[in-house]
């Protein structure tokens, strides 16, 4: 069964520094024919303890990890469905399993009100769950 990026979803990424576990915060969201999804990272490296994740909130997470918001991305599901076929170990897409729905909404309450988020993901993130 082929991998539908879709909010809750969770992917391992890869990074300068290996890979980290994303979470697709959005359902996906159509502009100009194009199907895109807003996600967010996580990361051992401290960056604001009011918003972090532990063991308990993913089967993926052992340790605190700070939710990434200062690089949160979009990304088209086409460059996902990319990243999941890739061949090249450097730049495979894996899908993880499944976040609840109170962890998500978490999370997009956090980018929200973390400081830096930017207004664009915030903008972002209003119209795709607003057509929900």
């Amino acid at each position: 069964m082929p991998f539908i990026p879709q909010q809750g979803s969770t992917l391992m990424l890869p990074s300068q520094k290996g890979f980290h576990l994303h979470f697709i915060l959005t359902p996906p969201l159509r502009k100009r024919n194009i199907e895109r999804v807003l996600l967010v990272g996580i990361t051992s490296t401290k960056i604001d303890p009011d918003f972090t994740l532990g063991e308990g909130d993913h089967p993926f997470i052992r340790h605190k990890s700070y939710i990434n918001y200062p690089k949160t991305k979009i990304m088209s599901v086409k460059e996902i469905e990319q990243g999941i076929k890739a061949t090249n170990k450097d730049e495979k897409i894996s899908p993880r399993q499944r976040a609840e729905p109170k962890i998500i909404k978490r999370i997009c309450k956090g980018l929200f009100e973390f400081e830096d988020s930017p207004s664009r993901y915030k903008k972002f993130c209003r119209e795709a769950c607003r057509k929900e």
